[in-house]
């Protein structure tokens, strides 16, 4: 991990500790300290006019909301008008959200705020909304540097207004399947490519599709994977096969070797604007899972990736009760 993404991730802890995340809590801010589970309700397709409010928990282990709405203003105006919402510092400030939630800053879990698949770096006041726009709440730790910048469960978005996609040399057709599958999920165009020594600067959303022995010896994927807790990629890619991490960056499980894949998300940080999403996958069978997983819609459970194996779909990070 560079020394100076390292000094950020400990300023970030340190200012919420201390409460000075003033610009990051104004008009609904990022962070809400607290609590546990409550009332659930569905997620239909989405319908002109709409956009999609989503409340969980624990990376999407629970589920409290998943509705198309009509648009409202901004995020916090959605949230507000549809889930019980309980404000501070003169309403700028949520601090619960359908009773989950509160100021306990000793259990070092917090409301994390998405905004058309990224960690937003605005306030959820500030995000003026349009049409077809998901907005994902979710509570779960900040302790441990953990970091997760980008998720899977927007679709379309990113890749709304299209992007990229990179394939390892012996992935082209599994990488038109998957881009087929993306597509399908309303997606823009995807430019294939070819994937090289290096993944190249991002101008737009990016895919990176290889089977694991592809991938596994890329330099700046396994950088990612070191990093799992500030990247938020929480799959461990090798030759052999793949692997969970959990949320504390721990390799866990056992190495899923055939018909298995994983498909997760990162960035640069805050408000990224050009994610890059990795889909690695053990063989044929792997790629085709990946694709079917893809077309049968991406719940909110998996937001934060999903391992794709014979045994069943494992979101991550990896739990012990898998």
């Amino acid at each position: 991990m560079k020394r100076s993404n390292k000094i950020m991730a400990v300023l970030l802890v340190v200012l919420v500790i201390g409460g000075f995340c003033w610009w990051q809590f104004d008009q609904g801010g990022l962070f809400n300290i607290g609590g546990k589970d409550t009332i659930s309700s569905s997620g239909t397709a989405d319908a002109p006019g709409q956009v999609r409010l989503v409340v969980s928990h624990d990376y999407g282990e629970q589920l409290l909301f998943d509705e198309w709405l009509a648009v409202a203003e901004n995020a916090l105006a959605l949230t507000k008008l549809h889930l019980q919402v309980e404000t501070d510092q003169g309403g700028s400030f949520v601090t619960r959200i359908e009773g989950v939630g509160g100021k306990d800053q000793a259990e070092q879990n917090a409301w994390f705020f998405y905004y058309n698949g990224a960690l937003s770096s605005r306030g959820a006041g500030e995000v003026k909304l349009a049409a077809g726009d998901v907005v994902l709440w979710d509570y779960h730790s900040w302790a441990n540097e953990i970091m997760s910048p980008a998720i899977i469960a927007a679709l379309p978005h990113p890749f709304k207004d299209g992007g990229q996609l990179l394939y390892g040399q012996k992935s082209r057709e599994a990488a038109a399947d998957l881009s087929s599958a993306l597509q399908s999920a309303g997606t823009g165009s995807l430019k294939l490519a070819a994937l090289e020594n290096n993944i190249p600067d991002r101008d737009c959303p990016t895919v990176v599709v290889g089977s694991c022995k592809e991938l596994a010896p890329n330099p700046e994927i396994q950088e990612l994977m070191k990093q799992s807790q500030q990247s938020g990629l929480f799959c461990r890619i090798t030759e052999g096969g793949l692997q969970g991490i959990n949320e504390q960056g721990k390799i866990q499980g056992p190495v899923y070797k055939r018909g298995s894949a994983c498909i997760m998300a990162t960035g640069s940080g805050w408000g990224e604007e050009q994610p890059l999403w990795i889909i690695a996958f053990t063989d044929q069978e792997g790629a085709a899972a990946a694709a079917h997983f893809i077309q049968s819609g991406v719940s909110p459970h998996f937001a934060w990736g999903v391992l794709i194996t014979p045994q069943g779909s494992f979101s991550l990070p990896y739990r012990k009760i898998h």
